[in-house]
């Protein structure tokens, strides 16, 4: 919050002053501070004493709470999130990602200019066309929990907790090097307490290619998984408990200290035989745009990024009122 309200206020002095406050603070992401913010302002050239002021203004922080707001209500619930032209695209894509739909919207902006949409209405036009085939939600002020589409996600055989007839299955693409997934665990913890036997967890693998330690760890919870459910699970609440320290070593120090057998485990790992397993993953999870992480599904229902309990409780009641209702 305080980066963001330095490089708002560095705004108001001109968009350029915006975006090199913004590169700055992302060139020098772990040295964030109120001193280097102030340094970044004269290193830029901002009139320093209007910028401190401007900074702690209610209008500033007003201009925030705006962004934040529309956020949540358009589906942009975990950082960063994109909308080209409308399409929602979750999460540090690579670059391809981002081109096939930037090329798809330049091929219907000149479909659209061919009949006759003026230049300046184009891009409404085109952020109309494509919230439309969204099913409506993605700009229009988002709705209510349990109004939004579902989607057809299936659990299959994975790593899960919770009994196999329970009312919510929660769906869960995940990474274990990802610091937000990390942040989910406790509020996934919180709701099996709070909702024993009605909501099942499934884990499903989503390695992120710029985390290097991801798909190393996901080979090794899913070699543990050869050897149990349970011992997958013990894996992964000590990969997530001791992120930092992700490595070969440490994985096969968990292997023996949650009574694996090492040997098998270590055969496991060393034939790569859960890549199947892992790309299967993957590719249901991009199937259903489930490719930032975490991105849960409940009961089929989207919800993107480390979000609160409140978040889920939303959902989670309304489906099981609906499940009520039905009877």
């Amino acid at each position: 919050m305080p980066a963001a309200k330095a490089a708002m206020a560095a705004a108001r002095q001109g968009n350029d002053k915006f975006w090199k406050m913004h590169g700055l603070m992302f060139s020098h992401q772990n040295e964030l501070s109120e001193a280097k913010s102030e340094e970044w302002a004269k290193q830029i050239g901002l009139d320093v004493a209007r910028w401190r002021k401007d900074k702690e203004s209610p209008e500033v922080a007003a201009l925030i709470a705006k962004d934040n707001s529309y956020a949540q209500s358009v589906g942009a619930d975990g950082t960063p999130s994109f909308f080209i032209n409308g399409r929602f695209i979750s999460g540090a894509m690579p670059f391809d990602t981002f081109k096939s739909v930037i090329d798809e919207q330049i091929r219907k902006a000149d479909e659209l200019l061919k009949k006759g949409v003026k230049q300046e209405a184009l891009y409404q036009a085109l952020v109309d066309e494509n919230v439309k085939a969204a099913g409506g939600a993605l700009l229009a002020g988002g709705p209510g929990p349990g109004a939004e589409p579902k989607f057809d996600v299936q659990a299959g055989n994975a790593p899960a907790k919770g009994p196999k007839n329970a009312p919510v299955t929660i769906v869960e693409w995940s990474d274990f090097q990802c610091p937000f997934c990390s942040r989910a665990q406790p509020t996934l913890q919180q709701i099996l307490k709070e909702y024993p036997g009605k909501v099942r967890l499934v884990w499903k693998n989503q390695p992120l290619s710029f985390h290097p330690n991801a798909m190393p760890a996901a080979e090794a919870a899913m070699a543990a998984y050869e050897q149990g459910n349970d011992k997958f699970w013990a894996m992964h609440d000590r990969f997530f408990e001791r992120q930092d320290q992700l490595s070969p070593a440490y994985y096969e120090q968990v292997a023996r200290e949650i009574g694996l057998d090492v040997p098998k485990w270590k055969a496991a790992v060393q034939s790569r035989g859960s890549q199947a397993a892992i790309q299967g993953d993957m590719s249901a999870g991009n199937a259903v745009g489930a490719n930032g992480t975490p991105t849960f599904f409940i009961n089929g229902r989207k919800l993107v990024g480390a979000m609160p309990f409140e978040s889920f409780k939303a959902v989670i009641d309304a489906e099981l009122s609906s499940r009520v209702a039905k009877k």
